[in-house]
């Protein structure tokens, strides 16, 4: 409770830095402790005429409820964590969109946990978010081996999604499926000299590249891949550099949208017309794709159906107590637009 005096030598009031308990929410109100903490945590049982006396006691005394500490002391948290690898990359927030949307039908809150595009805070962010105690972990995007997010899940379930892992439950679209879909567009509008913009570094999400190469051979052709981080700013450096070279690709394939923007940027630089000299293909098709002034082609994931998908999961009861792991694997989608074309003329 607050505790009020007058100095009256110095003319100011000293107030108490007390914070107000459940207790005197209780002892305000007239109702008991226990019954205070269920109107809290929402819980049946409670009268509305006891809530309206209770929340009107705790506004009075300026209380507000601890709800992680009351998660913390309860077997279940009501909760569920997800990890996102990249907070610019709308991939992840059409994943996000998707998950929330289902979970929060049943009132349970989504703890979030953000990455950087190298994958070097992998680990630790996943780790934070366990250690909220959450119910289960969904980890979309997470650059982290198969055998540490198997050791991870033994501690709290987990959900991969964009990548099936054995032994945890998944919900992933084909890569192989969508690195074809790419490549074979682009063969098919009689392109010959085609580049692949890749991940500078070892990652899980291999299947893209391996589609990409066996396509080209299949057409007797030289699969060229280029490495760049998986950020605009690194593939227009790297973009810029292959499209200034005396034998440039007439078209790249990126790894993500995020990518394809700064080849994007960097054909203004140098001049050149999308799609008339450079053709860009994108993948995960996002809202940045379909922006009609960059109206890109890209190989759609289903984002939002992935995070659909992973939220049904989440509320398996046989998925959280880590009995089962359950994998659904979705066909990605070519959406063709303005930035691919015929292949240029000689």
């Amino acid at each position: 409770m607050k505790d009020q005096r007058r100095d009256e030598g110095k003319g100011f009031t000293n107030v108490s830095t007390q914070r107000p308990t459940m207790e005197d929410v209780a002892a305000a109100s007239g109702y008991s402790r226990a019954l205070v903490s269920r109107a809290f945590r929402g819980k049946p049982g409670v009268s509305s005429a006891a809530k309206i006396a209770i929340f009107s006691a705790a506004d009075s005394l300026g209380y507000r409820h601890n709800l992680i500490a009351s998660r913390l002391a309860s077997q279940s948290t009501n909760s569920v964590g997800l990890f996102m690898l990249d907070i610019y990359n709308e991939l992840f927030a059409d994943i996000y969109s998707g998950l929330r949307e289902r979970v929060q039908e049943q009132a349970i809150e989504v703890i979030l946990a953000v990455g950087t595009p190298d994958g070097e805070n992998d680990l630790k962010r996943i780790e934070n978010l366990l250690n909220m105690r959450v119910d289960v972990a969904v980890v979309a995007g997470t650059l982290l081996p198969d055998e540490v997010l198997q050791r991870l899940s033994k501690s709290v379930p987990l959900i991969s999604v964009t990548r099936l892992v054995p032994g945890i439950s998944s919900v992933a679209t084909d890569d192989g499926v969508g690195g074809r879909l790419a490549a074979e567009h682009l063969l098919k509008l009689g392109h010959r000299h085609i580049s692949l913009l890749a991940p500078a570094f070892e990652t899980v999400y291999g299947e893209r590249e391996r589609a990409f190469a066996d396509s080209m051979l299949g057409a007797g052709l030289k699969p060229q891949v280029v490495r760049s981080k998986l950020t605009q700013d690194d593939a227009h450096v790297q973009a810029r550099e292959l499209l200034s070279s005396v034998n440039r690709p007439t078209a790249i394939i990126t790894h993500n949208d995020v990518m394809a923007l700064g080849v994007l940027e960097a054909a203004i630089d140098l001049g050149l017309s999308v799609p008339n000299d450079l053709s860009i293909v994108g993948y995960d098709d996002t809202r940045v794709a379909r922006h009609p002034r960059v109206n890109l082609t890209s190989v759609g994931q289903q984002s939002h159906q992935l995070g659909e998908l992973a939220a049904s999961f989440a509320l398996d009861d046989e998925v959280r107590a880590g009995a089962v792991a359950r994998h659904r694997l979705l066909n990605p989608r070519l959406e063709v637009r303005g930035s691919s074309g015929p292949a240029p003329t000689v």
